[in-house]
């Protein structure tokens, strides 16, 4: 499935780092798209020593939201 239109639900693996699949893991830096009340949400996961969130939603919990990786332009 092709993550990059339909996205696909945020978890943590057995890294503890968000993944859409087992290929597709995001650690800092990674640029994601999350849907928010059914729009799509840019920004990028980072790390703050002790866990992963999406910068500008800290706090939002992650875990099983819809998401997806930006398309490059």
């Amino acid at each position: 499935m092709d993550n990059s239109k339909t996205g696909k639900p945020l978890y943590k693996n057995e890294c503890k780092r968000f993944a859409l699949d087992e290929w597709t893991e995001l650690t800092s830096g990674s640029p994601v798209e999350i849907k928010i009340c059914g729009s799509w949400v840019k920004t990028h996961i980072e790390h703050d020593g002790t866990d992963y969130y999406a910068v500008g939603l800290r706090g939002l919990k992650l875990d099983g939201l819809e998401a997806r990786i930006p398309e490059r332009g």
